[in-house]
């Protein structure tokens, strides 16, 4: 089965592609993440050997992490549909 949803590590031993719009809340719990990263800094990286580094932003730091990124220099001219 793809995409078994039934919990986040059946997700992510079965996941294929998936959508931002499929990515919706309740998110993992807090120990649920940190299996998730433990298992994901475990994978392939096609031989690039770099190092992991991942960023966890809490929900009640999101908007004021967008608006950092949306202020930046250019954002609007290189992120902006035409």
């Amino acid at each position: 089965m793809f995409n078994d949803t039934s919990s986040p590590l059946a997700l992510l031993s079965t996941r294929r592609s998936g959508k931002p719009r499929d990515l919706v809340a309740p998110g993992p719990d807090d120990a649920q993440l940190a299996q998730m990263l433990e298992i994901a800094a475990r994978t392939p990286d096609h031989g690039k050997l770099a190092p992991w580094r991942f960023v966890v932003v809490p929900a009640d730091r999101r908007d004021a992490l967008s608006a950092v990124i949306t202020s930046a220099p250019n954002f609007t001219e290189r992120f902006e549909p035409r």
